[in-house]
């Protein structure tokens, strides 16, 4: 890797819509080798405020075949 593409993994790779964290197979494969050429999150420059909005912030595990959102349990 360049030292422009460290910088953005490591300011980046937390982004919601950070290109290498989206699941190919959930996007028309034209739009996903386009995205897959940004460099941040949407055309956001690494560190920048737009790209430190779209951070994850936390994660929770879903129950999607639930729609309440609630386990059972």
């Amino acid at each position: 890797m360049s030292d422009e593409s460290d910088k953005a993994h490591m300011l980046c790779g937390m982004c919601v819509y950070f290109p290498p964290n989206l699941p190919e197979g959930k996007y028309p494969p034209e739009d996903w080798l386009e995205l897959q050429k940004k460099s941040c999150s949407f055309d956001y420059v690494p560190g920048d405020a737009d790209c430190q909005a779209t951070r994850k912030t936390s994660c929770s595990l879903v129950d999607l075949r639930n729609k309440t959102g609630m386990n059972p349990g």
